[in-house]
């Protein structure tokens, strides 16, 4: 997949070849999870926020607890992590909006921080998705 993430004071920074990304609170909780892997019958795709119930176990299964984050308190950080061969993993500071697309273009997932420092998201096929991308750049 593709990422096109917004930091600091709208800095625009776009990546290519991720197979996944987490993202943590001001809190240094992780609360936004996307991957993306190759199984024999295509691509699957996964995207889910901590408000969903198996957000945790998700996480667990995909990633385990072997991200060291960096030293830092009271902004949202992003760990990108690229297909093996295409790159290392990066983290990004203060993350605030997000939007994960396919090879062809195609929105799929988007994630931008409120107000209050949460994050709301919203998946390709959901209500107001369209409008959602829209109100994120």
């Amino acid at each position: 997949m593709r990422l096109l993430l917004c930091t600091g004071t709208n800095h625009l920074i776009r990546k290519t070849d991720i197979s996944s990304f987490l993202v943590y609170d001001f809190q240094s909780f992780p609360v936004v999870l996307g991957l993306e892997y190759v199984i024999p019958t295509g691509i699957f795709r996964t995207f889910t926020d901590s408000s969903q119930p198996d957000f945790y176990d998700v996480l667990q299964r995909s990633l385990g607890s072997s991200c060291s984050m960096p030293e830092t308190g009271g902004v949202s950080r992003m760990l990108c992590t690229p297909f093996l061969g295409k790159g290392v993993p990066e983290w990004f500071l203060e993350v605030s909006r997000l939007l994960a697309v396919n090879d062809q273009g195609q929105p799929l997932f988007a994630a931008k921080q409120r107000h209050d420092g949460a994050f709301a998201t919203s998946t390709f096929g959901s209500q107001n998705f369209e409008q959602f991308v829209q109100s994120l750049f």
